[in-house]
């Protein structure tokens, strides 16, 4: 019988998870082995909290109302976790954090040895690359939070294991990801007020890539869509390998409010029928009544994501699958609308129908974390960072 590992190291971490709907909070305890390897993890407590409850603000009150959401989150953790923290880590996803796919090359007219040395020195360079000779961050004032090589490529194909192999051309893929400095600072603020340590950044972009790649083994090509309230994030994976990335200013509250204002309804009853609606339990009139109005506002949002499609789609088609990414309140409504969309059809590179599968459905440890947006995010962070 193999003997159980015993437990060399215990650390507590806390993650945040903030994107343009809610703050989550997690206090986590890992148990580690003397290979540093996880062999136990524990959620010592969580709690997520709306921003705005679906209203709609002028940036400015907007950006102060997430300040205020992230202090009362993290001051609850710091009140219940109750333990010396060992880390503290902030998921952040779009309007907050923007990332770009990069490339670096290096090119010689004979064949040449791949080295260990060319791979560090191209990758510095990608690294070292000023933000002000990009013309999407050049009149902004940004920083990196995290440059990640996801691909290498010998003259022209993938490759996992490059070193020692010859080439007439290499390109190393990266997914740079940068913050506003000011948001940083204001957010990295709130964070050190309370437990007076530094909070680490992870971009969501590359968190839905990493959660894709661990949690669905199976699927190698997909369209990863994180709906969240006021933005759509939009990845395109093709055999493991991130081809696309973008996002829309379109998100699950926009569909909200536009039912609100259709039916004159508070928001609250909006999100109440939404739900109701995909449970079957409105009476079958007030079904039919609403399901207008339901159309109207999806295609609002609809629309966005089928002109973003379309884009990539001239780019070569797309893959059959969709990997779905949402608040409970309206990730199923979603799910079964998309469904309905024969228009996504055309972009899609097969005869096979749409298979749709909703990231929290496959994510393995929801008896072990109640939040299951916290858990992936705290999953991948932890594999990476440590």
């Amino acid at each position: 019988m193999a003997r159980k590992p015993q437990v060399e190291k215990t650390e507590h971490k806390i993650f945040f998870d903030i994107d343009s709907t809610s703050i989550g909070g997690m206090a986590v305890r890992y148990d580690y082995s003397d290979a540093s390897v996880v062999i136990n993890k524990r959620e010592i407590f969580s709690m997520r909290k709306n921003i705005t409850n679906g209203n709609e603000y002028p940036f400015e009150r907007f950006f102060d109302q997430t300040l205020a959401t992230l202090k009362y989150v993290a001051e609850e953790i710091h009140l219940r976790a109750l333990v010396p923290i060992d880390s503290i880590h902030i998921n952040i996803g779009t309007p907050w954090e923007s990332s770009q796919k990069r490339i670096i090359t290096q090119s010689k007219k004979k064949p040449f040895t791949i080295t260990q040395e060319i791979t560090d020195e191209l990758i510095e360079r990608d690294s070292k690359y000023p933000l002000s000779k990009n013309v999407t961050y050049s009149k902004h004032d940004v920083e990196v939070i995290n440059r990640s090589t996801i691909d290498i490529y010998i003259n022209g194909y993938p490759t996992r294991k490059p070193i020692g192999k010859e080439a007439r051309e290499i390109e190393i893929h990266s997914l740079a990801s940068v913050m506003s400095s000011s948001t940083k600072k204001s957010i990295s603020d709130v964070i050190a007020g309370i437990f007076h340590t530094e909070a680490h950044f992870h971009p969501n972009t590359f968190v839905n890539y990493q959660s894709v790649r661990l949690f669905t083994p199976d699927v190698n090509s997909a369209i990863v869509l994180d709906i969240s309230g006021e933005v759509t994030s939009v990845l395109v994976i093709h055999d493991d390998h991130l081809i696309h990335n973008g996002s829309f200013p379109v998100g699950a509250n926009h569909i909200l409010r536009g039912l609100r204002d259709a039916l004159h309804v508070p928001m609250a009853k909006a999100y109440s029928l939404v739900r109701m609606h995909t449970d079957g339990a409105l009476d079958d009139q007030y079904q039919k009544d609403i399901q207008s109005s339901l159309n109207t506002v999806f295609r609002t949002w609809f629309k966005s994501l089928y002109n973003l499609l379309d884009t990539y789609a001239k780019k070569g088609l797309l893959p059959h699958t969709v990997v779905l990414k949402s608040h409970n309140d309206t990730i199923e409504w979603m799910r079964i609308q998309l469904l309905q969309q024969e228009q996504l059809n055309e972009h899609i590179h097969s005869n096979q129908s749409i298979e749709m599968i909703i990231m929290k459905d496959v994510y393995p440890d929801t008896n072990i974390f109640s939040d299951a947006e916290l858990g992936i995010a705290s999953d991948i962070i932890t594999l990476l960072h440590d």
